[in-house]
């Protein structure tokens, strides 16, 4: 459980050090395509794989880490879906 508590606060790092101030500065990004979205999810998950730290990346294996940023850039694009069918309130 701590574990989980662990990777949960590192994900929300990540997320208020990539893309906060991104939606901060471009307000037009809040909608991304999804292909800026997948990518830009990937690079979240690549940054998030640094976070953990660099002595679990050296020991981890190159399809745990293909796995995170594949994650990262799903995760992106379905943001991307959502944010375009969710009409912006005013």
């Amino acid at each position: 459980m701590i574990f989980l508590a662990y990777i949960w606060c590192l994900c929300l790092l990540a997320a208020l050090l990539l893309v906060v101030p991104v939606f901060a500065l471009v307000p037009r990004l809040r909608r991304p395509s999804i292909w800026i979205a997948a990518v830009w999810g990937a690079l979240v998950g690549s940054i998030f794989v640094a976070l953990i730290g660099l002595e679990q990346l050296r020991q981890a294996s190159i399809g745990g880490i293909v796995q995170l940023v594949a994650l990262g850039s799903i995760s992106g694009s379905v943001y991307a879906v959502v944010a375009q069918r969710v009409r912006p309130s005013r």
